[in-house]
């Protein structure tokens, strides 16, 4: 009986034990699922007090108003997000600055995108950010790049936009030491002219005027057939249509920053145009604009770009692909638009759209008078016996006979504003040589050469 009496205690103590266990363990697992219910309606609440606050529901209302528009952009959560970057893995940056990093993202559908994460934002224009998202959806320029869509849910806004592969202008020229990624000068050209266009549609185009504020080599994207596509408008404006200035804290990048923008702090489009014109210089000369490990003479690239500009021997700086690929009279005429666009006044400088038609007259001339002589003339003609503009031979294409070398043409200096003016004479000549019923004896020959143009402009677009 008495081994019985232990028997029976051993047994009543361990199903005391077990149930006391379990019973601790199911308050335990109640408690827990109570924290992570509240955890999540936190979150919800933390969530939906970001979407509040960062103007989801403004923008929501908005968007609908796109539905169906091929630029109708979408809100999207942290989860999407989260999940397409693997949590913003340090493996998928793009790049990172002193207002935030972009991540390479994949999404459920498999389209790539670069998620813009910043760091801080300013509480006070949480509107104006809202009213740039919206007016970014509405721009539609092949050499911007597209806004895809935003996530609201975090304290700063994420922006969401289409993937760009070959990486940014200032890595090609600057960090790159491939041979087979070197940029030629036909490319270069045509990243400028395109870049000129989309500031130009920005500053003038839009319903709103945007300043880019951030113009620079490493906010150029290009594809992998080189068209450039203007990014980064993280500290862009917005500015109506009746003001021309903004004065605003001086923001932008060392190196690119208007004079004048950093000594008055009114923002002005002249300014995007100043920082343009280093860029050019960078495409021209392939230098830094700022480059502290050099000697003196070469730390600023403006000022020694116009120091050589003045002595009359620019070449001297220039990139040697540009020097050897480029024709003395092309580099010349690019040359000058800098020149124009760093002036210290910006009242000075040209409008972006000024720049832009520049350019693309100056293209213009340069699809005739490559082709030309290249269909025309077996041998094309050199730096020293060209002449800038050429002369036009009238002769027609039958009896052309291509010049001998011992016959050098004179050179003939010309300014800025007489260069200009040629060029949109020629232009209006061209536009107006197949509307004429009667031709001079002459003219078969400006005829074909704007059929050349025609037929050759792929490869100067």
């Amino acid at each position: 009986m008495k081994r019985l009496a232990v028997k029976r205690r051993g047994i009543f103590a361990l199903n005391f034990a077990v149930w006391t266990l379990l019973c601790i363990g199911s308050i335990a697992l109640c408690l827990f699922g109570c924290c992570w219910v509240q955890r999540k309606s936190n979150l919800a609440n933390v969530r939906a007090k970001h979407f509040t606050k960062n103007g989801g529901i403004l923008l929501q209302r908005q968007f609908s108003s796109l539905h169906g528009s091929t630029r109708s952009p979408k809100i999207y959560s942290t989860q999407e997000l989260k999940q397409a970057t693997n949590n913003y893995h340090s493996t998928n940056i793009l790049s990172s600055g002193g207002n935030g990093s972009v991540y390479k993202g994949i999404l459920k559908d498999g389209s790539v995108v670069a998620v813009k994460k910043s760091q801080v934002v300013d509480k006070s224009h949480i509107d104006q950010f809202i009213n740039e998202v919206v007016i970014l959806t509405e721009i539609n320029h092949r050499n911007v790049v597209k806004l895809l869509g935003c996530c609201l849910e975090t304290q700063v806004p994420m922006l969401v936009y289409e993937f760009i592969s070959n990486g940014t202008l200032c890595e090609k020229i600057h960090e790159s030491d491939d041979p087979l990624e070197r940029i030629s000068w036909q490319s270069r050209f045509r990243i400028a002219v395109k870049t000129a266009g989309a500031l130009s549609y920005l500053h003038s185009s839009t319903s709103t005027p945007i300043f880019h504020r951030d113009v620079k080599s490493s906010n150029i994207l290009l594809d992998k057939n080189y068209t450039p596509k203007v990014a980064d408008f993280g500290i862009s404006r917005l500015v109506p249509l009746d003001k021309t200035k903004v004065s605003t804290m001086v923001l932008g990048t060392f190196g690119y920053l208007d004079p004048e923008y950093f000594n008055t702090g009114n923002l002005t489009e002249k300014s995007d145009v100043y920082s343009f014109g280093v860029v050019l210089l960078e495409l021209l000369t392939g230098r830094k604009p700022i480059c502290p490990h050099s000697s003196i003479e070469y730390h600023n690239l403006p000022m020694v770009f116009l120091s050589y500009v003045r002595n009359d021997n620019f070449v001297e700086i220039l990139d040697d692909n540009v020097a050897c690929e480029g024709k003395m009279e092309e580099l010349q005429a690019v040359a000058d638009l800098p020149r124009r666009c760093l002036r210290v006044k910006g009242g000075e400088r040209p409008t972006m759209k000024e720049v832009k038609r520049s350019l693309e007259d100056l293209r213009v001339f340069l699809l005739f008078n490559c082709d030309y002589h290249l269909v025309m003339a077996p041998k094309r003609v050199t730096r020293t016996t060209s002449t800038f503009p050429p002369e036009i031979p009238v002769t027609p294409p039958e009896t052309f006979t291509p010049p001998s070398e011992s016959s050098a043409t004179p050179t003939v200096s010309v300014s800025a504003d007489q260069l200009q003016q040629m060029l949109q004479t020629m232009t209006g000549i061209l536009q107006r040589g197949g509307r004429n019923k009667k031709a001079p004896s002459g003219s078969s020959t400006a005829a074909t050469g704007s059929s050349v143009i025609r037929s050759s402009h792929r490869r100067f677009m």
